[in-house]
């Protein structure tokens, strides 16, 4: 019965003007499914009751036994440079206790995400914001072919404009 599935999570954030870091810890009991579905099904996340504190760019890290936590920050290095609003940043996450079914041994996961954004803040270009975000995911004992998730590498490049109306 997935309606009695849980995700427990405490996340401690710090921020300053140019810094910004969190630590975080989540639990998920999700003996019925598996994995705790964050898609838009009825009995998953579509209402955002579970605030995926440990969400990475290439997993949810909401897997049945798995105890995972993330450290994250991110600076704004612009003024090294005389480019303001530049932002780098990173981010870990790691679990461990993962239960894959027909398995007795408990998985881990490792992820880094990194990445670097730019915003332009005036001139023709302002609005305008570029970044890109390079992932490491890295699995042991879980993945047996059908279930669970092998090791990935990614790499995103988004670029977006913002315009305010008046």
């Amino acid at each position: 019965d997935i309606q009695n599935e849980f995700v427990y999570a405490a996340s401690l954030d710090y921020s300053r003007p140019k810094l910004n870091a969190a630590l975080a810890f989540a639990y998920t009991d999700g003996p019925n499914s598996g994995e705790m579905e964050m898609g838009l099904a009825p009995y998953a996340n579509s209402d955002k009751r579970i605030f995926a504190y440990v969400n990475s760019q290439l997993d949810e890290h909401m897997w049945n036994g798995l105890k995972t936590f993330k450290l994250s920050a991110d600076y704004d290095i612009g003024s090294l440079f005389g480019l303001p609003n530049l932002l780098v940043g990173a981010s870990i996450n790691y679990g461990w206790g993962l239960i894959v079914p027909g398995q007795s041994e408990r998985g881990t996961m490792l992820e880094i995400d990194y990445f670097i954004a730019y915003t332009f803040t005036e001139g023709i270009l302002n609005g305008l914001s570029a970044s890109v975000s390079p992932a490491h995911l890295r699995t042991d004992d879980f993945y047996n072919g059908v279930y669970g998730k092998a090791d990935a590498d990614d790499i995103q490049f988004m670029v977006s404009y913002t315009k305010m109306l008046k």
